[in-house]
């Protein structure tokens, strides 16, 4: 007779599996992202900056490509092993650790926004397209995180 917990593990090993479906499509597209910044715009790095942005960009896709590799590593052990399973189920359900990343990741994009406001007035006494650059991007912000607001408002 099957148990309320299997059956909480058998329908996380298939979230886990549609997981892992996504993070291979991820890592293809990262891949793709790779090939494309060096074949494509390798030719264009040739001033300081883009250089920097050159490296800047592949070193973004290769540490996505580490840390997505990462986890479906972790996601393969986990289903090979019924206990590594139920480590990584209780670790994902851990109320306390759900808590404390809600509580800081609301409190540091709040702090995150109040800083690119003080930024773009400090930066509007001397460059107008930094504090224009900054204030877009504050703007943006806000643009993201009212529809998040809204649903969650709505949600709770």
């Amino acid at each position: 007779m099957e148990t309320k917990m299997d059956a909480k593990l058998q329908a996380y090993r298939q979230q886990l599996q549609r997981r892992q479906q996504l993070i291979a499509s991820a890592l293809a597209l990262s891949c793709i992202g790779i090939f494309s910044i060096n074949y494509f715009f390798g030719a264009a790095a040739r001033s300081h900056g883009g250089d920097f942005i050159h490296g800047f960009q592949l070193g973004l896709f290769i540490g996505l490509e580490l840390l997505l590799v990462y986890h479906v590593s972790k996601i393969m052990a986990a289903q090979k092993n019924d206990k590594d399973l139920l480590a990584l189920y209780i670790a994902e359900h851990d109320e306390r650790k759900a808590s404390i990343r809600l509580h800081t990741f609301a409190t540091s994009g709040l702090f995150s926004m109040g800083l690119l406001a003080f930024a773009a007035i400090v930066a509007g006494f001397f460059d107008e397209k930094v504090c224009i650059t900054l204030i877009a991007t504050l703007f943006v912000l806000a643009l993201v995180k009212l529809p998040f607001k809204i649903y969650y408002a709505r949600k709770f």
